[in-house]
């Protein structure tokens, strides 16, 4: 960071190949095995046929919020994906055999339970069962319109659709029975999902002790201050573009850097953006206009690539998420929502590449059942993914 935090100068940031007496490892990060993997082999699709539920889940315990024109909800809809291993292609077929991780997929302001199904599909190929509630305000489809005025139920959301996914493993004749590892657990998420993500592994009341290993995608993290994740030192991996025009790398993906305690990775991508997570940008990418996909996500949020320095709206969290005694800090009022001159930003496709090998290869250094397989992903990861031109890992 700039000047919020004159500690960022001191952490001990490791690149690819430096010395380790210079950052000890923390006891619980990921050992590395002789060997690695390449990038190409990171990507290559996995040995299961991908499985897939649609389920309009409903939490019976909680409420969902009256705002603007919507009169609220006594009870509080989910709409939820799932891709999973199986045994066949399709919709609603039997799981593989075996005994499979789960990952909790928080989807981004504005957006859906659908923004990165090439993710989910990749790491459903390669055994794990990736399940994405649609959040019932902050959804594109909410009722009055995208509101962040229910962050505060998001962790919650997920932590019942947790539950709910184990109790389908114990249900005789689901397509998921026997299939789910409880006690291989991830979480997964992009932009107000990354913060998703950040409150289930870390906040004091709303944590899941459940979460084995955490992935922010892009996330609002200015807000989190250092108090916020002493609860855990569950593995971390930030994931952030340096171009992001939406939520800007300096102060989110530093202070988030800055402030988690080890084991906590930062992969930077060198002109990546925020709109580039989502699998709909492909679509854009070779469209006039949108040399940097964050052209797109901004039109949708009301910046139109030349709002320049407002928030973007409904991300103002403090009061909502308990405050300073929950570890929040007022936000640093650094970067600029949206600037008028955007540049050129990382391809979409080439993002996603780098997203999938980037979380696939972490995920599988805490979570894969095969000790030969976590040291190479666990070797990529730390070492050979940061050999890309347009990628840098920094870890402690």
């Amino acid at each position: 960071m700039k000047t919020t935090f004159a500690s960022v100068g001191l952490v001990a940031t490791l690149g690819v190949g430096c010395d380790e007496a210079q950052a000890p490892r923390a006891d619980n990060a990921c050992v590395r095995g002789p060997a690695t993997s390449s990038l190409d082999a990171e990507l290559a699709p996995g040995p299961f046929p991908v499985g897939t539920l649609r389920l309009d889940l409903v939490d019976a315990t909680r409420t969902t919020p009256a705002y603007e024109t919507y009169a609220g909800d006594t009870v509080r809809p989910l709409d939820t994906r799932i891709h999973y291993p199986a045994v066949a292609e399709g919709a609603g077929v039997d799981a593989a055999v075996g005994r499979f991780p789960v990952v909790l997929y928080a989807h981004g302001f504005s957006s859906s339970n659908g923004e990165n199904i090439q993710l989910a599909r990749h790491l459903a190929s390669h055994g794990y069962i990736v399940a994405a509630p649609e959040f019932p305000l902050s959804t594109l489809n909410a009722p009055a319109g995208p509101t962040g005025i229910d962050i505060a139920e998001q962790p919650r959301d997920e932590s019942f659709v947790l539950d709910t996914v184990l109790g389908f493993s114990a249900q005789s004749g689901h397509p998921l029975e026997g299939a789910v590892d409880g006690d291989r657990i991830a979480a997964v998420g992009l932009s107000m999902g990354g913060l998703t993500t950040l409150l289930l592994t870390y906040h004091v009341t709303l944590r899941d002790p459940r979460v084995d290993v955490a992935v922010a995608l892009a996330p609002v993290g200015d807000v989190l201050g250092e108090q916020f994740y002493t609860t855990t030192n569950t593995p971390l991996l930030v994931l952030f573009g340096d171009a992001d025009a939406i939520l800007s790398y300096d102060p989110h993906a530093t202070s988030v850097f800055a402030r988690a305690q080890a084991p906590v990775s930062l992969a930077r991508l060198v002109r990546g953006t925020h709109t580039g997570f989502t699998t709909v940008a492909v679509l854009f990418e070779e469209t006039p206009g949108y040399e940097h996909i964050d052209a797109l996500g901004c039109n949708a949020l009301g910046g139109g690539g030349g709002g320049g320095g407002n928030d973007p709206p409904d991300l103002t969290v403090f009061d909502a998420l308990g405050g300073a005694e929950a570890g929040l800090v007022l936000p640093s009022g650094e970067g600029t929502f949206c600037p008028a001159d955007l540049g050129v930003g990382m391809l979409p496709s080439r993002q996603l590449t780098l997203t999938d090998a980037a979380v696939r290869s972490f995920l599988d250094s805490y979570l894969s059942a095969d000790a030969t397989r976590r040291g190479e992903a666990c070797t990529f990861h730390e070492r050979t993914l940061g050999g890309e031109a347009d990628v840098v890992v920094s870890r402690r």
